[in-house]
């Protein structure tokens, strides 16, 4: 029997290697179609997740390696690739898919590596804290009061009557009001028909500034006396028009509007610079102008320190509880006067006085969710041994430290847990500066002089301060100050810092800026000394000459407390947005910023796009109070340089 052969016979190996060749040919179109399946897949997945196609050339020139891996290795499952999330429903595009790469020769040599990504920009600390620009107009007056016109860049400016010699004294007898416009340069002046200078001043809900008390008439300006007299500021007419009557003349006194909307005014005497100083502060209703005021008992730890009263320092809290202070001491009551705590008494250590004539700048900070605690800080000041009739002769120089005070709710009273901090301002002593309250929270200090005190008239002070400095009050103390650069002009008595829209800090005013200052090289005198009429801006280092600032694109012009609103923004800086802030206007005058409020809100969302959901004040913040007009400004992380803001946006918060 004849074996059969190994391998079967010749018809029968034909016919297997004919089936093998078969495989293999369908194999390889298998894998063919694989790739290409493979890749559409990757390219479909990266534009359902609003990414691109992990391919390394925009061509179909160059070998994608992911496919070409997927062929070597047929026979190995491909690793799980990453899946982006689903696509932010925020984004504002979706891409178009790139054109599917297959797979070519393998003689294509792949393509290069991408280049390493650029190594981010070295951002340098500031030299400075801030700089000053000299604008080209003049002030129609000199500032011995400044004020915000609201949904403006417009200024209202008072100067002081110089009393009837001031014909012979050389000056030039103008109308004591006037007004600049920064975005048109236009000035006008305007004759009050009773003296406001030496008045309080604030704003109201109903968008207008308020004056309240003022000096005696003066014959040579046309004025008949201010100083019981409530007044507001027409800005059609460009006039003040009588709306109230208090029931004492009041030189130097303060307004603070409450929670119920009615205004407190507390402080002044009957004329300038001499008693009788009043035992009662008055309650002026605003709905009911023309009625007469109420007397209101002030807190026995303010009269205590009070001397005269002049300007002091009041204050209204989260919950419209009221801080009382003047001189080295004062209080906190209730909406309703009832007393509630005292304020604690100064260090030992402090000898010095703060209010007029040897006066201090004092500012609050900035308050912010959820508790709105408030804290304020007391600038420099003078030696209390000599009066305000005393001139600067062989008197010690001006103080050169500042106090702080952090009032946080403790049930139903407060507590000062640190007390005054005390802190040294680099050594630079400071009477009558200017402080104003930026949007960042950081606070800038300007003017003044480095002996004496304030008034009127050559050597009652001397060496007008060069250097200004910014306060920061979120570094820990003793690192919170830092210098400005030099200050070429000076700005001693009656004259007034305050925030524009821009961000920057204008800069006015000066009766006492003769060569008797004994200005330090660099300084240049007024042309119109000793009065100066020329405008400055302080511009702070984070919003200084090419920095990269937030935009507000679009805002709402009126939101409600309680509510919730947008902003839509862009920023190049490429931070994150911080901080939202509404900031009051201005309204200062003798060192004292009656209006100065910072309130941060809270920011609900933003979006990759530049849109931020923030929330109104709470309903019950200050009530009525912290009504009217605002300023909005964003704050941004600008690295090294700080917390840069935008300009800012006029609104009315309802």
């Amino acid at each position: 029997m004849k074996q059969p052969r190994r391998g079967g016979e010749p018809g029968t190996a034909a016919a297997f290697c004919c089936a093998v060749l078969a495989v293999l040919l369908f194999t390889q179109s298998a894998l063919a179609d694989k790739s290409v399946t493979r890749n559409a897949v990757a390219t479909d997945a990266a534009v359902a997740n609003d990414e691109q196609p992990h391919h390394d050339t925009f061509s179909s020139g160059h070998t994608d390696p992911l496919v070409a891996q997927e062929v070597a290795q047929e026979a190995t499952p491909p690793p799980p690739r990453y899946r982006r999330p689903p696509p932010s429903p925020f984004s504002k595009t979706t891409r178009p898919p790139r054109p599917i790469t297959i797979a070519n020769s393998p003689s294509t040599p792949p393509p290069p590596p991408n280049p390493p990504p650029p190594p981010p920009p070295v951002i340098t600390p500031p030299a400075t804290a801030g700089s000053f620009v000299k604008l080209d107009t003049l002030a129609p007056v000199v500032a011995l009061a400044m004020s915000n016109v609201p949904f403006t860049r417009k200024y209202l400016l008072f100067e002081r009557a110089y009393g009837p010699s001031e014909v012979a004294m050389g000056f030039v007898v103008r109308p004591t009001g006037g007004t600049v416009d920064l975005d048109t340069n236009k000035t006008t002046n305007f004759s009050p028909a009773y003296n406001p200078g030496c008045s309080g001043v604030g704003h109201l809900p109903d968008n207008k500034i308020y004056t309240y008390g003022g000096d005696v008439p003066s014959a040579p300006r046309g004025m008949g006396d201010g100083r019981n007299k409530i007044m507001v500021f027409d800005p059609a007419a460009n006039k003040l028009v009588v709306v109230g009557t208090m029931q004492k003349n009041r030189w130097y006194p303060s307004p603070l509007t409450l929670i119920n909307g009615k205004v407190l005014i507390v402080g002044g005497t009957d004329i300038g610079l001499v008693p009788p100083t009043w035992d009662f502060a008055e309650l002026w209703d605003p709905a009911a102008p023309a009625s007469p005021t109420v007397k209101v008992t002030m807190p026995a730890n303010l009269v205590k320190y009070m001397g005269l009263n002049w300007y002091p320092f009041m204050q209204l809290l989260s919950n419209g509880d009221i801080l009382w202070f003047v001189e080295k001491g004062g209080a906190i009551t209730d909406g309703n006067f009832n007393h509630i705590v005292d304020l604690p008494p100064f260090p030992a250590s402090i000898t010095h006085c703060t209010m007029f004539p040897k006066t201090s700048s004092i500012s609050v900070l900035a308050m912010g969710p959820p508790t709105y605690d408030l804290s304020f800080v007391i600038f420099g000041g003078g030696d209390c041994s000599n009066s305000a009739t005393i001139k600067s002769v062989n008197i010690p120089p001006a103080a050169s430290t500042s106090l702080r005070l952090d009032i946080t709710k403790c049930g139903s009273s407060y507590c000062f847990t640190k007390g005054w901090e005390v802190e040294d301002m680099l050594g630079v002593p400071r009477v009558m500066g200017d402080s104003t309250l930026l949007p960042n929270g950081k606070v800038l200090l300007h003017g003044g002089a480095q002996f004496g005190g304030a008034n009127s008239g050559e050597g009652w002070s001397t060496k007008a301060n060069f250097q200004s400095l910014v306060y920061d009050p979120y570094k820990p103390a003793g690192q919170r100050y830092s210098k400005m650069d030099f200050a070429p002009i000076a700005r001693v008595y009656h004259s007034a810092n305050c925030l524009d829209p821009s961000g920057k800090v204008l800069v006015a005013g000066c009766e006492n800026c003769g060569a008797y200052q004994q200005l330090a090289t660099g300084m240049s005198l007024s042309p119109n000394a000793p009065l100066e009429m020329r405008l400055e801006f302080a511009v702070p280092v984070e919003i200084g000459t090419g920095v990269v600032r937030p935009i507000i694109i679009a805002a709402p012009e009126a939101i409600t407390k309680g509510t919730t609103f947008k902003v839509s923004y862009s920023y190049p800086g490429g931070g994150a947005i911080t901080r939202v802030a509404l900031v009051a206007p201005c309204a200062a005058t003798h060192s004292i910023n009656m209006g100065q409020r910072v309130i941060y809100l809270q920011v609900l969302s933003a979006t990759p796009a530049g849109t931020l959901t923030v929330a109104a004040p709470p309903s019950a913040l200050m009530g009525k109070a912290l009504l009217g007009p605002f300023l909005l400004f964003l704050v941004a992380d600008g690295a090294a340089l700080g917390p840069v803001y935008s300009e800012g946006v006029w609104l009315t918060l309802n």
